[in-house]
């Protein structure tokens, strides 16, 4: 949760997240909450049922992880879970997760430490603690073949998804990771948009990016074809730019391009005041240190372009990865091709 407020009204925020914390459950009844499951299944829909390509995300979580690992499932759960959950279930859930002993709070803008530390302890002070949070035993995911997907859309333009399992945020694999993906299609220049875009002229758009996340990362090709394109040849031309980084290490230039895009980007996202107070929380969560803001960048500038053709070899494997075109109804021959496993 984040509260946008004036420095002048920094009470009322604190107040309203301390009663959320503390009294939610006292104000709770079977009506609002079945009131609020209606709106959460419209959600749903707007986000993922209803949308171009909404699905994608879901069908890729469902192939990548297995049954019985958290990743595997949206957040935002089924329509049928939406249905299930009952009253008591609700209240359950909220009473063993959210204590003040499972949650931090990052407050950032021209505040004084002394009087804002004493507005918290006056709101918090007499919130209870909730029941120990337990670390989830979560199963580790090594995917052996390639799985190949088609899912028919209400859409124009047919869409390719490539997608592998990588390491979490922070750990071996992850910094190198978001570099290869500048690499690959970070900016006009980049390897996949120079030739998918700009010189073939075979794609809409295309991107890349390293989801590093708490307990799994995930590595994410995605490619729109043009009108009169499939996306057999978009495969194509994507398969030779990996088969060429695996062969051979990335430029030098390249590789600190990379670098630089990223710093820049980075240093961009702490100019706002919320973009602030949620690295410091995410920091703080993620590692155990709100002001780990210098080791963070210094992975990214410790690379080198051995590092990025390991990763690729590593984690982007031919045999560990979930393909998946999403195509106009009625058109699944534009669709990405069958080929052979490789390594």
């Amino acid at each position: 949760y984040y509260d946008d407020a004036p420095i002048n009204a920094l009470e009322l925020p604190l107040f309203l997240e301390s009663d959320r914390m503390g009294y939610l459950v006292d104000a709770m009844t079977p009506a609002k909450v079945d009131a609020q499951r209606a709106v959460v299944k419209n959600e749903r829909r707007q986000s993922y049922e209803n949308r171009p390509y909404g699905m994608a995300s879901i069908i890729l979580s469902e192939n990548l992880f297995p049954p019985d690992h958290p990743y595997h499932w949206p957040v935002i759960g089924s329509q049928e879970d939406l249905s299930a959950a009952k009253f008591e279930d609700v209240v359950e859930f909220f009473r063993k997760y959210y204590g003040p002993n499972n949650a931090s709070l990052a407050i950032a803008g021209d505040i004084d430490p002394v009087k804002t530390k004493a507005l918290v302890e006056k709101w918090f002070g007499d919130v209870k603690q909730g029941p120990p949070v337990p670390p989830l035993g979560t199963p580790a995911v090594y995917i052996t073949q390639e799985k190949r997907l088609v899912h028919e859309d209400k859409v124009q333009l047919p869409r390719l998804y490539m997608c592998w399992v990588t390491p979490p945020k922070f750990q071996p694999g992850d910094a190198e990771l978001d570099l290869l993906a500048y690499v690959l299609a970070g900016g006009k220049t980049s390897r996949l948009y120079k030739r998918l875009v700009y010189d073939m002229q075979i794609a809409q758009d295309v991107y890349a990016f390293q989801d590093g996340s708490q307990l799994a990362g995930t590595f994410w090709i995605v490619a729109t074809a043009r009108s009169g394109h499939t996306l057999g040849e978009i495969e194509k031309v994507i398969q030779e730019e990996l088969d060429r980084v695996k062969a051979e290490q990335p430029a030098q230039l390249e590789v600190q391009r990379a670098v630089n895009q990223y710093e820049a980007s980075f240093i961009d996202r702490l100019e706002g005041i919320r973009e602030k107070a949620d690295q410091l929380n995410a920091y703080f969560t993620r590692t155990g240190n709100p002001d780990y803001f210098n080791e963070d960048l210094a992975r990214y500038k410790a690379i080198d372009p051995a590092d990025v053709r390991s990763v690729a070899l590593t984690y982007l494997r031919n045999n560990g990865r979930v393909i998946l075109s999403i195509v106009p109804q009625g058109k699944k021959e534009l669709g990405a091709v069958v080929g052979k496993e490789g390594k």
